[in-house]
């Protein structure tokens, strides 16, 4: 049995496979991952010699970076690289709610979606579709980078989706452009 927080309510729950889940207080579904921490050789990493800046949890190890959210330095052993900044292990440990949040995020942004809703937009605010349009296609952009960029959001989401909607968004404003056109045309 593995215990996580649930992403919604972040209350712990049980679960006994990573897979998907549904969590018992609020009902949220989803996937669910862990992994074993690797076992870690206490005689790894550099010792410290004299005059050398050492790790705030183990004395003997010399210090390689300076942890982002505490600022203690840390050794190789307490080193985890997050979102290209430097942590230790027992930082991330301590740390709850918002500020655990920002180092570890819960959640993906979804720029894959803005399209669509750009598209029922345009729809109903003709006036304002050639915003609309632009926005579609900065969206469809940041979705093509997350997909190259994150292994997860690869897994969520492809880039067909965005891409049809901006096709969609598209023939809307081409169609109101169209009509316009004969509205103001003698």
């Amino acid at each position: 049995m593995n215990k996580s927080l649930c992403p919604s309510c972040r209350k712990g729950w049980l679960f006994t496979q990573n897979d998907s889940q549904r969590c018992g207080n609020c009902g949220w579904r989803g996937h669910v991952y862990t992994c074993v921490p690797r076992e870690q050789d206490e005689s790894a990493g550099t010792p410290a010699m004299p005059g050398e800046a050492v790790c705030a949890n183990h004395p003997d190890k010399a210090a390689v970076a300076v942890c982002a959210g505490s600022g203690d330095y840390i050794c190789p052993l307490c080193r985890v690289k997050v979102a290209g900044a430097d942590y230790s292990v027992q930082y991330i440990d301590r740390v709850d709610g918002e500020a655990r949040d920002k180092i570890l995020p819960f959640t993906l942004s979804r720029p894959d979606r803005a399209p669509k809703l750009m598209t029922v937009f345009s729809m109903l605010m003709p006036p304002f579709c050639p915003f609309f349009l632009i926005i579609s296609i900065i969206n469809v952009i940041k979705t093509r980078t997350l997909i190259q960029e994150n292994a997860l959001f690869r897994k969520v989401a492809g880039i067909g989706s965005p891409i049809f909607w901006l096709q969609m968004n598209i023939v809307v404003f081409a169609a109101i452009a169209y009509l316009a056109y004969l509205a103001f045309m003698p």
